[in-house]
């Protein structure tokens, strides 16, 4: 039994492997992690060309979680498609987790990098208003709402 358990999970893994290289939108970057005046060289691979010289969209976000740059960026006759990205500049000064996403028609897929020696990303603050709190009672019926103060 236990063999037996042991050979499906192995199956198992060595299906997924086979797999990975047949996703229909892969996207990888050269490297994990980078400066703030390097260079990313994203590549990509996509399973089905589109008809019509359809661009992949590709979007970089920061750690705080906004976009810092999109590009149009056209895929070869075999699929594969590569772009570059600076780091340099005002947008990606954070360090961190930048994603990278890449969108062709309905598929998406991305990559995330790490920028160091830069800027650390800032704390978020709370400011303790404890005494300009707002309580609300809410009364509900069939049809109605009411707030009372």
């Amino acid at each position: 039994m236990l063999v037996a358990l042991v050979a499906i999970v192995a199956t198992m893994s060595i299906s997924s492997e086979a797999h990975a290289s047949e996703l229909p939108l892969t996207v990888e970057a050269d490297k994990s992690v980078y400066g703030h005046d390097s260079t990313i060289t994203v590549t990509g691979q996509v399973a089905n060309v589109i008809p019509g010289n359809v661009p992949v969209a590709v979007t970089v976000i920061n750690p705080l979680n906004s976009l810092v740059t999109i590009d149009q960026v056209n895929v070869s006759n075999d699929g594969s498609f590569s772009t570059t990205v600076s780091t340099a500049g005002k947008l990606m000064k954070y360090d961190g987790t930048y994603t990278i996403k890449v969108n062709y028609g309905s598929l998406d897929n991305n990559v995330t990098v790490e920028l160091n020696g830069g800027v650390a990303v800032p704390e978020k603050t709370h400011t303790d208003d404890s005494d300009k709190e707002m309580h609300h009672d809410v009364n509900c019926g069939s049809n109605e709402v009411a707030i009372l103060d």
